[in-house]
């Protein structure tokens, strides 16, 4: 629809839309932002409660794109949507993910912390191989949702900064 009105749109305003896909939401969200961009010749923009959406998605909120966002001007939009796009729509009011990482390591640290206890609890359910292998591949999905959390803290500073610089112009 975007791409049909690329030659006559100058105004777009978004305002509390759900942008519906079969991906996580980010990705649902990444082709408008890069159709906003590239095939239209804007000259004002408005986006305000823009969520991201998936059909798996079991927060009914979404994923919170933008709020409030008023942009005047196809340098401004651009350099805007350029961050956007360069950060997977993880942008200036997105509601990151902390809280969500931070219970999820806290629980897989608890059920590690239990696996190291011992092996009686387990001994109806599983052999000591089956409760070694569990208890080893818990250790390593704790290990690596750690290593994931700290990429998006500091993807989340590069995006952040970013946005800082593109709004200071």
């Amino acid at each position: 629809m975007l791409r049909a009105l690329s030659e006559t749109l100058q105004v777009v305003e978004m305002v509390d839309a759900a942008i519906w896909g079969d991906h996580d939401p980010h990705r649902n969200m990444w082709p408008v932002i890069c159709s906003l961009r590239d095939d239209l010749k804007l000259q004002t923009l408005v986006l305000d409660d823009v969520r991201a959406m998936n059909k798996g998605y079991e927060d009914p909120p979404g994923v919170l794109v933008a709020r409030r966002r008023f942009w005047h001007g196809p340098q401004k939009i651009r350099s805007r949507l350029d961050v956007l796009a360069d950060f997977e729509c993880d942008g200036w009011d997105c509601e990151n993910l902390h809280d969500w990482y931070e219970e999820t390591i806290a629980h897989l640290e608890l059920e590690v912390r239990q696996l190291n206890l011992d092996y009686s609890a387990y001994a109806l359910n599983m052999s000591y191989e089956e409760y070694q292998d569990h208890k080893a591949s818990e250790e390593t999905d704790l290990q690596g949702l750690e290593s994931k959390y700290s990429e998006y803290k500091a993807r989340r500073a590069q995006a952040k900064e970013a946005m800082t610089r593109v709004e200071a112009l």
